[in-house]
């Protein structure tokens, strides 16, 4: 297996230290050495200037020394910014963005001289993403971080481990150093995160209002089938009678009954469609003639204060009708008994205007499948209002489901 080996620069930056110093004691020592054979005035101010400038040199010397021990020990990469920014040159070519933040991970650790890095990037959502170099490799409690920022906003951070704690300002000043060009790196890897973030939210919302537009066009597929039976049962018997009476007598005697039953289960059909007296009488009276007429024993609760604030918003009034006789007849489909309906208008808290909104719930005795299509339809046609619905089983609602009611004054 391979390892990655990172030379460590102390007893190199030690040696030339101890290098640099002998050359300045020594050239100091020739000096005054030189000054007390010729016992000379003048050659004794050389060797003092001598001495001095050699003393400034060594204390001069410890940049160039670093610089040095860099160049020895890490090639190319002694500027701590040459790999970032080689990195961010091969980015727009070569690097797959998946790619990036093990790459500057690795750039890091060995512009840092240090065997162990780590880059951090905040993303949009506020979760963070760590890669480590070597991959998998935990950092130590004496870690070194400084923050990465990008249009003066923070975006992650970069985290070495040095060797020692007497390393640790050279190790933060290469950090600092890095944190600026890495800055583009980790921006660019957000927003290629925030980009896939956002596709795959609108594949989900596609594929959610595809499923949707499939299930609405199945229930106006039911509902067509449904009322073609329902003419076929209670309407064309008596048809045909009044054919067959015409047949037999050109008057046909007796022809106007039939007609009459006709005409009669032709407006009971009809009124299931959309009830005349939803609009005309509030939805109590529609929901409550629908119960009489093919709907489930069912106690009605609709408090008075809800057709009134439905006078101002029409829509709402057929969204609520059709939510309650289709959970009713799935209720009934489902044997659910003791069944009761409850519509609250919740007053709003502020004197905003749109602070209200509407309840409805569904009680009894049974459980009803989330996941059947009378139950997915009513979920969209309370989706398709900015409402919320929920399913739960006994002690809970059967069915809760809430409407705003935006604009209406309280």
């Amino acid at each position: 297996m391979t390892r990655s080996v990172v030379i460590r620069p102390v007893s190199i930056r030690f040696g030339l230290r101890l290098l640099v110093a002998g050359a300045v004691f020594l050239t100091a020592g020739l000096s005054w050495r030189l000054a007390f054979d010729r016992s000379d005035p003048w050659t004794a101010w050389f060797a003092a200037i001598a001495t001095a400038l050699a003393a400034l040199a060594l204390s001069g010397a410890s940049g160039a020394i670093e610089r040095m021990v860099d160049r020895i020990c890490l090639g190319r990469t002694a500027d701590p910014t040459l790999a970032v920014r080689d990195l961010l040159r091969r980015m727009a070519d070569t690097v797959p963005v998946e790619d990036v933040l093990p790459r500057l991970a690795e750039a890091t650790s060995r512009s840092a001289g240090q065997s162990h890095a780590e880059v951090a990037v905040s993303l949009a959502d506020g979760a963070v993403h760590t890669t480590t170099w070597p991959p998998g490799t935990p950092l130590g409690s004496g870690a070194v971080s400084v923050p990465v920022t990008h249009d003066g906003s923070p975006i992650g951070r970069l985290t070495v481990e040095p060797p020692s704690a007497d390393s640790e300002p050279r190790s933060r000043r290469l950090l600092a150093e890095l944190a600026g060009p890495a800055g583009i790196a980790l921006a660019t890897v957000r927003l290629t995160e925030d980009l896939r973030a956002r596709q795959e939210d609108l594949r989900r919302v596609g594929a959610e209002v595809g499923d949707a537009q499939q299930r609405l066009l199945t229930a106006r597929r039911d509902e067509q089938d449904r009322l073609r039976r329902e003419i076929d049962q209670r309407v064309n018997p008596d048809l045909q009678m009044v054919a067959d009476l015409l047949a037999r007598t050109p008057v046909g005697d007796g022809a106007d009954s039939y007609v009459e039953h006709a005409l009669d289960m032709l407006r009971s059909i009809a009124r299931g469609i959309y009830p005349p007296r939803l609009d005309e009488a509030g939805l109590a009276v529609a929901v409550g003639g629908w119960l009489d007429r093919r709907g489930p024993p069912a106690a009605l609760d609709i408090t008075p204060d809800v057709d009134p604030t439905l006078d101002s918003l029409p829509e709402l009034r057929p969204c609520l009708y059709f939510c309650m006789v289709t959970l009713l007849d799935a209720a009934q489909g489902a044997g659910i008994t003791g069944l009761t309906v409850t519509v609250r208008r919740n007053a709003p808290a502020t004197t905003a205007a749109d602070d209200g909104e509407i309840r409805f719930t569904v009680d009894g005795a049974g459980w009803l499948d989330p996941d059947q299509p009378a139950v997915q339809v009513t979920r969209d046609r309370v989706e398709s209002f900015d409402g919320r619905m929920s399913v739960a089983r006994p002690p809970d609602p059967l069915v809760l489901i809430t409407l705003p009611t935006v604009g209406v004054a309280g």
